[in-house]
C-alpha cells in the first residue's frame, strides 16, 4: 500500500476508518456505501469523495483504481454469490497490479464448523472464501488471521486505546505464530490484480 496515495473505501459506512487511512498516508480517500445517510456522515468526517451506490455496480471506470480495501462488508453479504458479484466488480477497477484488501468473519472463530447466518450476518469458512477468490482472476498475495475484534463505535475510547496498542497485538502475535486460523475471528486477504 506504501505506493498508492489513493484508496476506495468500499463499505464506507459512517467513515470510521478515515482517520486510520490517512495515517496510513493515504491523500485521496473515496467512500462507497449504500446508504445515503451513512455516506453523508463519511463526507462530514473527510471523505475527499463519497458515492452512494451498491458494490456490484462501481461508479469508476475499467482499470482506474490502484487500491481498494474494505472493512467488515462481507460479514453483512449473505449470499456467497453476491459475495463473487463484489470481488469481480473490483477486478474491474483495479490497475493491473492493483490490490484489493477485504475481511471477512470467519465461522470457526465463531464457533461453527461450516457457514452459518446469524440475524444479518454471515460467517464463512476459510474454504468458502478461497473457492469464491478460485473463481476470479486475482491473485492471492496474502492472508491473515485476526483473533479479536473491536467495537469501534460506542466502544471506551480509553480501553479501545490501551488494548489495541499493548494487549491485542501481542494476543495477536502469539496466537499467529501458532498458525491456528481455526481461533481467528477474523480473516483479511490481499487479492492482487
Amino acid at each position: 500500500m506504501k505506493n498508492f496515495e489513493s484508496l476506495v473505501d468500499l463499505g464506507c459506512s459512517i467513515g470510521t476508518w478515515y482517520n486510520d487511512f490517512r495515517n496510513f498516508g493515504f491523500k485521496h480517500i473515496t467512500g462507497i456505501d449504500i446508504s445515503e445517510e451513512r455516506a453523508s456522515k463519511a463526507k462530514e468526517r473527510g471523505y475527499d469523495e463519497v458515492h452512494v451506490c451498491n458494490a456490484y455496480d462501481l461508479p469508476f471506470d475499467d482499470e482506474s483504481k490502484n487500491c481498494v480495501i474494505s472493512n467488515d462488508v462481507f460479514v453483512h453479504v449473505i449470499q456467497e454469490d453476491d459475495k463473487l458479484k463484489i470481488i469481480n466488480e473490483v477486478y474491474r477497477i483495479l490497475k493491473k497490479n492493483g490490490i484489493f484488501i477485504f475481511n471477512f468473519g470467519h465461522s470457526q472463530g465463531y464457533g461453527h464448523v461450516d457457514n452459518k447466518t446469524i440475524g444479518h450476518c454471515r460467517h464463512c469458512t476459510l474454504t468458502t472464501i478461497k473457492n469464491l477468490i478460485n473463481n476470479t482472476k486475482f491473485k492471492i498475495e496474502f492472508v491473515l488471521p485476526c483473533y479479536y475484534t473491536i467495537l469501534r463505535i460506542g466502544a471506551n475510547p480509553i480501553f479501545v486505546s490501551f488494548f489495541s496498542r499493548l494487549v491485542f497485538p501481542n494476543m495477536d502475535k502469539f496466537l499467529k505464530n501458532m498458525n491456528n486460523f481455526s481461533s481467528a475471528k477474523v480473516i483479511y486477504f490481499g487479492l492482487r490484480k
